[in-house]
């Protein structure tokens, strides 16, 4: 399982940054040619957007081991912690950030979710 974990990390985490970094870098081009001309303006929110979908693929992996290895109370205590953590993020962001906010509360969530899974999961990457 460890070498299972530690070669899905070393391939997905920087798959997935080339990938969601793409995307930004060609986010000019993407955004009128895929969505309406208004969806111009929210340009602005992908970059916290993906960074936070960036932790949240890698979190997932993680996560995951937590049902391969049977402990649904604890997967479902996470994800129920994570849900409180991402309300009280967007509670303090949005009033403070506007629109903003949302993604910077999801790259927020994710962010802290991955470096908790890294601690937890340490014998499984090291």
């Amino acid at each position: 399982m460890r070498s299972y974990v530690r070669t899905v990390l070393l391939v997905l985490a920087p798959g997935a940054a080339l990938g969601l970094g793409l995307l930004y870098v060609l986010r000019d081009w993407l955004l009128p040619l895929l969505f309406d001309a208004q969806f111009a303006a929210a340009r602005h929110l992908l970059a916290p957007q993906f960074i936070g979908d960036w932790a949240k693929f890698l979190t997932w992996t993680l996560l995951f081991l937590l049902m391969a290895k049977a402990h649904v109370g604890r997967y479902v205590a996470v994800q129920a912690g994570s849900a409180v953590l991402y309300a009280t993020l967007l509670a303090v962001l949005l009033p403070r950030y506007g629109l903003l906010g949302a993604p910077l509360a999801h790259a927020a969530r994710f962010g802290i979710l991955l470096v908790g899974c890294l601690v937890y999961f340490r014998p499984h990457w090291r």
